[in-house]
């Protein structure tokens, strides 16, 4: 997603906190991956990944000589409170972009569209929020409750679909009446 599309910093940040904070479980299940993979892994505060490295880019060392680890969060990176590490996480900040590298790859075409447009509502949801209603750490059901209420009927259902299709409660929509046809992605790849 281009850092371009966000309205503000702050709006950076409460994208990448929803993501990684408010909604990691049901997003961890709508990714599609089995596991968790080296390549995309969320922020774990029982095991720091990322070493620490000194201005000259050096890897930092404490006074034994054990290297130095952080958990790398990407809430603090756009805050500018830590360094980028790796990119190797599920949100990865770049300078121009905020690489969402849970997602697990699909030609499935709904399962795309799925994918694109809970990005995209994710982005309108937070867009406009306010630290008090993150501070009220807002739930799976909140979210699709502003879908009922904000997004169109269209991208309701595609987000509705790869819900269904992964196993994710999601509010059904006022008249919804598009189905995954009994069909699941890995059924159709």
């Amino acid at each position: 997603v281009s850092r371009a599309a966000f309205a503000s910093k702050a709006h950076q940040w409460r994208f990448a906190h929803s993501i990684v904070t408010l909604f990691r479980s049901e997003l961890t299940d709508l990714a599609g991956r089995k596991g968790t993979t080296h390549y995309c892994e969320f922020p774990n505060k029982d095991q720091p990944r990322a070493y620490v490295y000194d201005e000259r880019g050096r890897e930092m060392q404490d006074s034994r000589g054990n290297y130095l680890r952080c958990v790398e969060m990407p809430t603090s990176i756009i805050a500018g409170k830590q360094r980028k590490y790796e990119r190797s996480v599920a949100v990865n900040v770049e300078d121009h972009t905020i690489e969402l590298r849970f997602w697990k790859g699909t030609l499935h075409p709904m399962g795309v569209l799925g994918t694109a447009a809970t990005t995209d509502a994710l982005m309108q949801y937070t867009r406009n929020m306010k630290f008090a209603q993150v501070k009220a750490v807002p739930t799976w059901a909140d979210f699709g409750a502003w879908c009922d209420d904000n997004l169109d009927d269209q991208q309701h259902e595609h987000i509705r679909w790869l819900c269904d299709a992964r196993g994710v409660p999601f509010r059904p929509s006022k008249g919804a009446t598009m189905a995954p046809n009994n069909q699941t992605e890995s059924e159709s790849n």
